[in-house]
């Protein structure tokens, strides 16, 4: 959570959380969670024997303001279309007029850590991750 000095009062205060679901890859639909849970049941049970319907897992960056830090609403759609596996670090730079979050990119199967800097709170760049040590290490 950072404080926005340059947005309207009622945007004062900013977030950014990893947010996602579980799609039907035919209809691209999202998966209420009991459909999903169903489907994780039946994959577990059957293992490769498994021959029901897929599903596909999508993360994305959400986005939310706030006039007071204690009133949240989310923005509608995804600030940006990649996955985080938690340590997001957001803020404002008066300096350069820019946003920027530091994020540990997920699914990479390294450490990793970039940042994402923007004009546009709403347009967060998707970033490629730079790989610190190996898989399963830490720095």
């Amino acid at each position: 959570m950072f404080i926005d000095p340059a947005a309207p009062s009622r945007e004062r205060f900013k977030a950014i959380r990893m947010d996602g679901g579980y799609f039907d890859p035919v209809s691209g639909e999202k998966l209420p969670s009991a459909e999903w849970e169903k489907r994780m049941a039946a994959i577990h049970y059957a293992g490769a024997d498994y021959r029901g319907p897929g599903m596909v897992a999508r993360r994305w960056l959400q986005g939310w303001v706030s006039p007071d830090g204690l009133l949240w609403t989310a923005i509608e759609e995804p600030i940006a279309d990649m996955p985080a596996d938690g340590g997001i670090t957001p803020g404002y730079d008066p300096a350069t007029g820019q946003y920027f979050a530091f994020v540990r990119p997920g699914d990479t199967g390294w450490c990793s850590i970039a940042i994402s800097k923007t004009s546009d709170f709403l347009q967060l760049a998707t970033v490629a991750a730079g790989a610190i040590g190996r898989p399963g290490r830490s720095a």
